[in-house]
């Protein structure tokens, strides 16, 4: 996730949103500081800061 979190900041990305359409997707992301879209339920988001590692 590191790394795709250092590609969106090369890329002047700020969200970036996933599917996570089981229990162990939604464990594994929310761990990784994305949250569950409460519209949408299986996608997840997470906005990424620029002093985030």
């Amino acid at each position: 996730m590191a790394a795709l979190h250092g590609q969106m900041r090369a890329e002047h990305l700020k969200e970036v949103w996933v599917l996570a359409d089981n229990p162990e997707a939604q464990t594994f992301h929310k761990s990784c500081g994305y949250a569950v879209d409460a519209l949408r339920g299986a996608m997840l988001s997470h906005t990424v800061s620029e002093r985030e590692a």
